[in-house]
């Protein structure tokens, strides 16, 4: 868990990247306080040593009512992050690279809305990460991966999260967070090949072709073990995510 701030004598800004997000809603600090907090969480799961690229868990947005696609990254040891695709033209975007048939970053650029984390060096952190994680507390020392929060606009390069972007992140750290810790501790259960569903939680998995869903993982503040005590219900697949994905073919 995060480190517990001390009393400083440097007053802590209300809120995170002003000059930055200029004629925006800059992140509160309690937003990115609990956003810090999901990812030191999330870090500790080493979340792409239980998930592929393709796993994606899907999750309501409270705020816009979309669809978040979230696709952890890292298991082949180069780059960890967790990608969120917003919105039915990102989730295509996402399918269009799969297949290979994007290969110029301007061409995804340009299209994609998103946001997520990554964990990097702390050579590759901006002065307002530093900041951030300064004010967190975040363990320093030679090796030790650093949080970066990072929104996507089409037509832009990634760029720091506003206050609605921000809680769109925590949401969808919240449900990684949930399913990887399910993953860990129910070991026997074959997340990718079954839907459950209960009176809390919409239906859940989908497997269309080589891509495996999880639909609305979480949509509470709910554990793992109170998650897997509501899966109680199999149904088919086509049944319970037809309404809840969109078309991929168009």
């Amino acid at each position: 868990m995060p480190k517990k701030r001390t009393n400083s004598t440097t007053a802590l800004p209300d809120r995170w990247f002003i000059k930055e997000l200029k004629g925006e809603t800059p992140p509160s600090f309690t937003t990115m306080e609990n956003l810090y907090g999901l990812a030191f969480d999330l870090y500790g799961l080493r979340p792409w040593r239980l998930l592929n690229e393709n796993h994606l868990i899907l999750v309501r947005d409270t705020v816009s009512g979309e669809t978040c696609y979230c696709s952890v990254m890292g298991a082949l040891g180069e780059v960890y992050s967790v990608h969120v695709y917003i919105g039915t033209e990102s989730f295509r975007l996402f399918r269009r690279m799969e297949a290979e048939e994007i290969t110029d970053p301007g061409e995804f650029f340009a299209s994609q809305r998103g946001v997520s984390v990554g964990f990097v060096p702390k050579t590759e952190l901006e002065p307002p990460d530093r900041e951030l994680l300064s004010a967190m507390k975040h363990p320093k020392g030679r090796g030790v991966a650093s949080p970066i929060f990072r929104a996507i606009r089409p037509g832009f390069l990634p760029w720091f999260v506003t206050e609605e972007e921000a809680q769109t992140l925590t949401e969808c750290l919240r449900a990684v967070i949930a399913v990887c810790s399910a993953v860990v501790n129910q070991k026997s259960v074959s997340f990718w090949d079954a839907i459950r569903v209960s009176g809390l939680f919409h239906p859940m998995f989908l497997t269309e072709g080589n891509l495996t869903c999880l639909l609305q993982a979480y949509t509470a503040a709910a554990l793992s073990d109170s998650l897997f005590k509501a899966m109680q219900a199999n149904r088919s697949f086509q049944d319970l995510a037809k309404d809840a994905t969109p078309s991929l073919s168009s």
